[in-house]
C-alpha cells in the first residue's frame, strides 16, 4: 500500500469514528462552500412563544428552503447559501409577515431581532402581509473577525473586481499601483486565498459584478474549515436562481478614440465595459401554498472591457514624436570618430524631440469576464448546483526603459484562467415526538460533496511573431565569404617546402536586410552603409569599399564595430540611452537584457472537497475533508540565444585541417588541405567524442547538404523558416549550464508531456539519435486535510473550536544528505575501517552511521573526520565549530564516496 493510499484510509477512519461519536450521520464534502443559516424565536402579540409557525426561506421570488418552530417557538434553518433573502412567517390565526432583506453570510448564524419576528392577530384580520426591512445590528455575534459586502452594497460603490471591493473591509490595505494585491493585516498579497462559490481560485479573481451576491473577507479567527492559509479569506457568493425571469444590461464608458489623437468623452483613456446578466427557471412547478418554486434555473452573467491606457498617470508620460521616430526608424545611425566606429543618432537627441502624453502609447488591453450557474431542486430536500466562471484578458505590458523610445516594443501577455464545479446538497427533516411538543435530538443536519476543476492559463509573446522563435532574432541574411591564410613553412606529411595553409579566414559578409524585424535590419544596413557597403550588382556580387572592407569582414568586426547579426539586441549591446531609456527599435524585444523570451504556462487543480453537519442541542457540529491534485507545468526560451547556439555548434567537427591529405598547387608550390571530419560516420550522440552538434547534423541535412561532409555551414545565411527548435539536442538548448530554455511539465522544445518522467529519465533517458532528452515532470504537489469544528453559546459568549489535520505532499525528490549528492560510506562500514591505521579505533564518538571524509575523494588513502547532520568531527572525535579542518586541495571536505567514480554533478540518480 503507498503512503497516500494509506493516508487516506486512516483519515477516512478517523473521519467515520469522529462522526458516529458525534451522532452525525453524514458523509460532507466542499469545506470552503461557506454556508450560513438563520435563527429566529417566533412570538405573539404578548411575547409567549408561538409554536408550530411556518418560516420559508425565499431568494428572488423563489422558495430556498424553509422550517417550523418548535414548542418554544424557536427555528434554525440551515445551511443556507450566503445572499440575500426574504423571510415570510405564517401562522394559524395571526397574519403573515415578511422580513426583507435578511443577511446571511458565511460561516454566522443570523439572529432574527424578536420585535420583527412578533406576530399579530391585527394583520390577520385585515388579510393583510405584513413587511418590514431587515437591519442590520451594529455588532453581529459571531462575525468580529470577518465583515460581508452585499449586492446592495456593491452597488454604491465604484470598485467593480473582488479584490478591489474586498479592499474596503476593515483591516485590509491595497496599494495604489494598479495591481490590485490585497494585504490583510499585514501579510502579503500571496498570503490569501480566494473562493468562489467554495471554488479555490488559482489565477484571476475576476468576475462580473452583476454576478456577485456577497463577498465576505475574514480577517483573523480561521474556523478548521478553512487551512493552509497565512493571511486572510475572501469567500465570494455569486447569485442564485429566480422563480421569474430576470435581466440587466449596463454600459460604461470614459471615451472614445476616433482617429489618431482624437477622442470623445470624458477622458482619452479609453475605459469601456458591457456587463449583462439574465437569470430565471428552465422549469418551475407550483406547491400545494401556491408558491412557484424553480425545478431547473439558471443564472449567467458576462462583460467585456477595454482599455487604451489601464493606469493613466496623472502626471503624463514622455515619449519620441512620431515625426522624429519614423527619421529614427530609417536613419538610426551616424558615422563615429574613429574608422569603423558608428554613433546611435539618439545620443544627440534633445527635448525638442520629445513630447508629454496623457496616453500611454501601445499600453492597450481588453478582457472579459463570465460567471454562471445552474441549480437543480432534485427533491426538496437536496440540490445539484453547476457552476463556474472564467477570465480572459489580452494587452501589452508596459515598460518604463521602453517607453521614451521604444513603446511599440511592449510584449503581448494574454491570461485565462477558467473554473467549474458540481455540488450536491442533503438536507434532513427535523423529526417531532408525537404530540409535537419537542423536536429531535439532531437538527439541520446536512450534507454536500462538491468536486471542482480549475485551469489557469498564461502566455507571453511577440504580438507578431508569437512561437515563430527564429524570426525573434533574425535580421537578415549574411553570407560569408572565405579564404586560405598561407605562412612559408614545411608540409608535414610530403615534406615539401613552400607557402602552407594555416588556416581558413573570413574576408566578407554580405548583408540582406530580412523582413522579420525591419528597424533592427535597418540598424544593420545602416552600419554596413557607413563602412562601405553598396549593395550587389546584376550579377549579385558585392559592391564593397575595400579599404574598409574590414569592418565588414567577420561577425566579430561587425559586432564590436555596432552592427548586430542574428541573434544580437541593443539591450545586450548597451546601446540604452545615457543609461536611462532604451532606444530599441525592436519589435520582438521590451524590458531590456534577456526578456526577449516566449513563456507559457499552464496550471491545472482538481479539488474534491466535503462538509458535514449538525445541531444538537446548543451545539452546531461540522465535519468535513478536502483533497486537492495539482499539475502544474511552465516553459520559456530565449529565442535570441538559438542562433547563437547554433553558431557556437555548428561546424565544431570540421574546424581543424586535415593535414594527412594536402593538396599541391604550382607554382609556389602552394599546399592547402581540406577539412578534417572529426566525426566520420553516422551522427551518433551517446558517444562522449561526437564532435558534430545535432544543430549541425540537421541544418545540413535541412538545406541539402551531407550531414556527413565537411562543407562550411553559414548558419546566419540560413533562411529562419527552415530552422526547428528541434534541430538542437536538449544539452544543446542547456548550453552548458547557461541555459537558452526553461522548463517542467513540457519537453525541452515547448510540447506538454503526457506521460510522467522519472527523476532518474533526466539523466537515462535519449532519444533515437542517442542525445539525452531530460525529461522533467510537472509538478504534481497534493494536499489532503480533514476538519471537525463545534460551535456553541454560553449566555453572551460564542465558542468556536476546531481540530484541523493537514498534510502536503510536493512529490519531489529531496537530497538524502544534503552535504554530499552521492552515496557515501558511513564510519561502521568495513571501507571505512580498513581505512583506519593500524592499531587504532574508530573514536566513542562516532556512531556507525556518521559519514567519513577522508584525504582524497577518489584515492582515499586516510580519515579526516566524521559528520553527523550538520554537526563536523575531527580523526580523533572532537567535535569541530564547522569543517575547514577537514577540507583538502580543492578547499572542500572530501566525502568517502561509494563509487568513487561519481565526481560530476550530473552522475546523480535517485539513489542520491
Amino acid at each position: 500500500m503507498s503512503e497516500l493510499t494509506y493516508l487516506k484510509t486512516a483519515v477516512m477512519r478517523k473521519l467515520l469514528l469522529v462522526a458516529f461519536v458525534s451522532v452525525l450521520a453524514s458523509f460532507g464534502a466542499q469545506a470552503q462552500v461557506g454556508q450560513g443559516g438563520i435563527k429566529a424565536t417566533i412570538t405573539d402579540d404578548s411575547g409567549e412563544p408561538l409554536p408550530f409557525a411556518n418560516i420559508i426561506v425565499k431568494q428572488n421570488g423563489s422558495q430556498v428552503t424553509g422550517g417550523q418552530s418548535d414548542f418554544d417557538g424557536k427555528v434554525s434553518i440551515k445551511p443556507i447559501t450566503p445572499g440575500t433573502y426574504d423571510v415570510e412567517i405564517s401562522s394559524l390565526g395571526f397574519g403573515t409577515k415578511q422580513i426583507s432583506g435578511v443577511r446571511v453570510t458565511t460561516g454566522v448564524t443570523t439572529q432574527l431581532p424578536k420585535n420583527q419576528t412578533q406576530m399579530s392577530t391585527a394583520v390577520e384580520m385585515l388579510g393583510m402581509v405584513e413587511v418590514v426591512d431587515y437591519k442590520v445590528p451594529l455588532f453581529e455575534k459571531g462575525s468580529s473577525k470577518q465583515e460581508t459586502i452585499t449586492a446592495d452594497d456593491i452597488k454604491k460603490m465604484t470598485a467593480r473586481s473582488p479584490s478591489e471591493l474586498a479592499a474596503t473591509a476593515g483591516g485590509t490595505y491595497s496599494s495604489d499601483n494598479g495591481s490590485s494585491a490585497l494585504n490583510i493585516r499585514g501579510s502579503r498579497s500571496d498570503a490569501n486565498y480566494y473562493f468562489i462559490d467554495g471554488v479555490k481560485v488559482r489565477g484571476s479573481s475576476a468576475i462580473p459584478r452583476a454576478s456577485i451576491s456577497q463577498i465576505t473577507v475574514i480577517t483573523g479567527g480561521l474556523p478548521a474549515r478553512y487551512g493552509d492559509v497565512t493571511g486572510g479569506v475572501v469567500s465570494i457568493t455569486t447569485r442564485g436562481v429566480s422563480s421569474e425571469y430576470h435581466g440587466g444590461i449596463e454600459y460604461l464608458t470614459s471615451g472614445v478614440k476616433l482617429g489618431e489623437n482624437t477622442y470623445i468623452g470624458t477622458d482619452p483613456y479609453g475605459y469601456n465595459l458591457l456587463e449583462m446578466s439574465i437569470s430565471g427557471p428552465f422549469l418551475s412547478k407550483t406547491d400545494s401554498n401556491n408558491i412557484k418554486k424553480p425545478l431547473l434555473g439558471f443564472f449567467l452573467s458576462g462583460n467585456v472591457t477595454s482599455n487604451l491606457d489601464p493606469r493613466p498617470s496623472a502626471v503624463g508620460s514622455w515619449k519620441i514624436k512620431d515625426d522624429q521616430l519614423d527619421i529614427l526608424k530609417s536613419d538610426p545611425l551616424r558615422q563615429g570618430f574613429t574608422d569603423n566606429s558608428v554613433i546611435p543618432n539618439t545620443d544627440y537627441y534633445r527635448l525638442d524631440n520629445f513630447e508629454r502624453v496623457n496616453v500611454r502609447p501601445n499600453t492597450n488591453n481588453r478582457g472579459g469576464n463570465i460567471a454562471g450557474k445552474v441549480t437543480v431542486a432534485t427533491t426538496d430536500n437536496t440540490d445539484l448546483t453547476f457552476g463556474g466562471s472564467l477570465n480572459y484578458s489580452q494587452g501589452k505590458t508596459y515598460d518604463y526603459d521602453h517607453s521614451l523610445f521604444d513603446y511599440e516594443s511592449y510584449p503581448e501577455v494574454t491570461n485565462l484562467d477558467w473554473r467549474v464545479y458540481g455540488r450536491f446538497t442533503q438536507r434532513f427533516d427535523n423529526g417531532q415526538v408525537e404530540d409535537g411538543s419537542s423536536s429531535s435530538l439532531i437538527k439541520n443536519a446536512f450534507y454536500s460533496i462538491q468536486v471542482d476543476y480549475s485551469q489557469e492559463y498564461f502566455k507571453r509573446q511577440n504580438p507578431i511573431l508569437k512561437d515563430d522563435l527564429f524570426k525573434y532574432g533574425h535580421i537578415g541574411k549574411f553570407e560569408t565569404f572565405q579564404t586560405k591564410d598561407y605562412a612559408i613553412g614545411q608540409d608535414s606529411t610530403t615534406g615539401l617546402f613552400g607557402q602552407i595553409q594555416q588556416t581558413n579566414r573570413d574576408t566578407l559578409i554580405t548583408f540582406v536586410p530580412g523582413t522579420s524585424n525591419p528597424e533592427l535590419a535597418t540598424f544593420t544596413q545602416r552600419y554596413y552603409e557607413l563602412n562601405g557597403w553598396e549593395g550587389f550588382d546584376a550579377e549579385g556580387n558585392p559592391i564593397f569599399d575595400p579599404a574598409r572592407v574590414a569592418a565588414l569582414s567577420n561577425t566579430n568586426n561587425i559586432q564590436s564595430g555596432g552592427g548586430l547579426i542574428n541573434g544580437d539586441n541593443l539591450d545586450g549591446r548597451s546601446r540604452s540611452v545615457y543609461g536611462m531609456w532604451v532606444y530599441n527599435s525592436d519589435v520582438t524585444n521590451a524590458r531590456g537584457g534577456n526578456t526577449d523570451r516566449f513563456q507559457e504556462n499552464i496550471t491545472n487543480q482538481v479539488r474534491v472537497t466535503a462538509q458535514g453537519s449538525a445541531d444538537i442541542k446548543n451545539h452546531a457540529f461540522m465535519l468535513g475533508f478536502e483533497y486537492e491534485q495539482r499539475v502544474d507545468r511552465a516553459y520559456a526560451v530565449s529565442p535570441r540565444g538559438l542562433w547563437q547556439v547554433a553558431r557556437l555548434r555548428a561546424n565544431t567537427h570540421v574546424s581543424e585541417l586535415d593535414f594527412e591529405n594536402p593538396q599541391i598547387e604550382y607554382p609556389g608550390p602552394y599546399i592547402s588541405y581540406p577539412r578534417l571530419n572529426a566525426s566520420p560516420g553516422e551522427y551518433d550522440g551517446s558517444n562522449p567524442n561526437e564532435a558534430q552538434g545535432f544543430i549541425d547534423y540537421n541544418l545540413r541535412k535541412a538545406i541539402g547538404l551531407d550531414p556527413d561532409g565537411v562543407d562550411f555551414l553559414d548558419v546566419n545565411a540560413i533562411d529562419p523558416d527552415l530552422y526547428k527548435i528541434e534541430y538542437f539536442s536538449a544539452d544543446e538548448l542547456y548550453n552548458g549550464g547557461s541555459s537558452y530554455v526553461s522548463y517542467y511539465g513540457y519537453d525541452p522544445y515547448g510540447n506538454r508531456i503526457t506521460d510522467n518522467p522519472t527523476f532518474d529519465d533526466f539523466f537515462t533517458a535519449r532519444d533515437d539519435f542517442g542525445n539525452y532528452t531530460r525529461p522533467i515532470a510537472a509538478f504534481q504537489p497534493i494536499y489532503v486535510a480533514g476538519y471537525i469544528e463545534d460551535k456553541f453559546e454560553f449566555e453572551d459568549l460564542i465558542f468556536n473550536i476546531g481540530l484541523r489535520v493537514d498534510r502536503y505532499d510536493a512529490n519531489q525528490q529531496v537530497l538524502k544528505d544534503p552535504f554530499v549528492l552521492f552515496p557515501t560510506v558511513k564510519a561502521g562500514e568495513q571501507e571505512a575501517m580498513e581505512l583506519l591505521e593500524e592499531g587504532t579505533e574508530r573514536p566513542s564518538t562516532i556512531g556507525d552511521d556518521y559519514v567519513v571524509y577522508v584525504d582524497n575523494v577518489q584515492s582515499p588513502t586516510d580519515i579526516l573526520g566524521y559528520r553527523n547532520g550538520n554537526v563536523w568531527y575531527n580523526a580523533q572525535g572532537t567535535e569541530l565549530s564547522d569543517a575547514s579542518a577537514l577540507r583538502v586541495s580543492n578547499g572542500l571536505p572530501a566525502p568517502l564516496l561509494v563509487d568513487k567514480d561519481n565526481t560530476n554533478s550530473v552522475d546523480i540518480t535517485s539513489e542520491s
